[in-house]
Order: C-alpha cells, then sequence, then structure tokens
C-alpha cells in the first residue's frame, strides 16, 4: 500500500475509533484479561478468512519452531488477507471485531499486551516444554517484528521489560518515583508541599507530556465534574496517587495552570460518586485520551 494510502487509512482508524470508543473498549477488555477470550476471537478469523492457517500453525506448535514465518506471511499473500480485512473494515457487519482489531492493531498496545500474555503462558505449570519453547520463539518474534516495522524500539522494549521485572517481584512497584517523593506520599493528606508534578508518578519526560495534555484539557473551558472525571482516568491509569486527598490535589491543578477549574466542594463530589454507571464511558474515554505510549 503507498504511504498516503496507509496514511488514510489510519486516519479512518482514528475517525472509527472516535465513534466507537465503546465498542473499541469492551474489544481491548478482552485483550486485556485473564482469559483468551480476544486471542480467540482473532484466530477464529484468522482461521475463518484462511482456513489453511490452522494447519500451518498446528504444525509451528508442534515442531516448537516459530522463528520464520515466512510461509505464513506468504500464505497470507496468496488469500489477499490484507485486502479482505480493508474491505471488512469499510463494511463491516454489526457483530465483525475487525475495525476494533485494527486499531488495536495501529495504535493500541497490542505487542506489549501480546508479549504479556505470551509471559503467563508459558509460565502456567501444566504447559509442555515444547510449548514453552514455542511461545519463548513467538514473545522474541512479535519483539524483532516491530522493531523491524518501525512500530516500537529496543529501547522501548528494554523499558517494558524492566517494568514487566518490577511487576513480578515481591518489592512494591517503584514505577520510577525517586525517594524524596516517595517519603512525600506517605505523608498526611493535608500536606501542601507537593506540587502537581511531584504528585505524577512518571519519568520526567512523560511527565511534561503528561502536563501539556493536562493544560490542553482544561483550558478548553473544562470545569467541575469535568475535571472530576480527568481526576479519575489518572488515578485508574496509575498516574496520580489514590491517597493524596481531594482539596489537595483540586489546590495544585489550579495553582499549576491559573484558571477557573470550578468548584472545588462540587468537584469532591462528584468524585465520591465514582460507582456511578452513566460517568463510567467519559472516564474511560479521558483514560484513552492520556494514556501516554
Amino acid at each position: 500500500m503507498p504511504q498516503q494510502d496507509f496514511d488514510n487509512f489510519k486516519q479512518r482508524l482514528k475517525e472509527w475509533k472516535e465513534t466507537h470508543s465503546e465498542e473499541y473498549d469492551l474489544f481491548e477488555e478482552e485483550m486485556n484479561g485473564k482469559d483468551a477470550v480476544g486471542y480467540q476471537k482473532i484466530m477464529n478469523l484468522a482461521i475463518t478468512l484462511v482456513p489453511a492457517y490452522k494447519k500451518i500453525i498446528n504444525q509451528k506448535a508442534n515442531q516448537g519452531a516459530f522463528n520464520d514465518i515466512s510461509d505464513i506471511e506468504n500464505l497470507f499473500a496468496d488469500n489477499q488477507l490484507a485486502q479482505t480485512l480493508l474491505n471488512e473494515f469499510e463494511n463491516p457487519n454489526k457483530n465483525s471485531i475487525i475495525p476494533a482489531m485494527l486499531y488495536w492493531l495501529h495504535f493500541g498496545q497490542s505487542f506489549e499486551r501480546m508479549v504479556e500474555k505470551g509471559e503467563e503462558l508459558r509460565k502456567m505449570p501444566n504447559v509442555s516444554y515444547v510449548n514453552k519453547f514455542f511461545i519463548k520463539s513467538v514473545i522474541r518474534l512479535l519483539r524483532n517484528k516491530s522493531i523491524s516495522l518501525g512500530l516500537r524500539t529496543k529501547a522501548a522494549w528494554e523499558e517494558h521489560y524492566q517494568l514487566m521485572k518490577e511487576v513480578d517481584s515481591n518489592e512494591a512497584l517503584g514505577l520510577e518515583i525517586d525517594a524524596k517523593t516517595k517519603i512525600q506520599l506517605i505523608k498526611p493528606k493535608n500536606n501542601k508541599e507537593l506540587s502537581l508534578e511531584d504528585m505524577i508518578m512518571i519519568t520526567d519526560e512523560k511527565k511534561e507530556i503528561l502536563l501539556t495534555k493536562i493544560e490542553e484539557y482544561i483550558r478548553q473551558g473544562t470545569k467541575g465534574k469535568k475535571i472530576a472525571w480527568m481526576i479519575l482516568a489518572l488515578r485508574q491509569l496509575g498516574y496520580l496517587p489514590n491517597t493524596t486527598s481531594d482539596r489537595h490535589l483540586f489546590n495544585a491543578i489550579r495553582e499549576k495552570f491559573s484558571v477557573d477549574i470550578g468548584s472545588d466542594k462540587g468537584i469532591y463530589a462528584y468524585l465520591e460518586k465514582t460507582a456511578q454507571e452513566y460517568d463510567r464511558p467519559e472516564i474511560k474515554a479521558l483514560m484513552n485520551y492520556f494514556k501516554l505510549n
């Protein structure tokens, strides 16, 4: 596909996501779930579109070899799979997962989630040695393929694997908080020394990106309930600690950007109603907006 056509395709994917956020969120939840429902759906789709795929994938699994996938790539090319997916994206049926799947592959944390799922499977006690070897080969292939396609960098994978190690360790996840901030975060909730920058629990480089996105969101005239949604989204993403008092956080946001964000009492009231069903789609949408790759 020519570069211009590919760029247009990616733009159409973004436009689809804007009008189907709930549908995409459901798909992403399945891909992030503990079971393999989402992956099974993708496998079933591949077999439906290219029946010979099942045979070739079973052969590779039985042989424990997945270092070379040129035969699979040739099979998909011969069956014009890419064109079929594009056609299905342009004219999807009601229950099609293709639009959500294509967005996930291009803009979601697809490679990371697939690698994480592979690591989970590889560590299961009932998995045979041959299958563990097979899974490890798939993980290596995913990593190398993402780098060769320019979708990820080696440095990004090293950072991701380091995070996975921290999550698997018996120690609490540090999330790269320096020692001073760790001490501050366990002080009483009325502590007035922490700035908004101090509260955000990511690296300094990503922190600047996040602060820019927060400012863009706030300067649209955002107040009250929408500020509460933003706070909840940032907390669920792990960027803000749940332990910081709402009043302190309200003051830190207002002081950082010197802008009216509404009544503090109103925001506190909205934050106390986190279980209300009708707020969840808005919070999920903001999680997608503020999520940093």
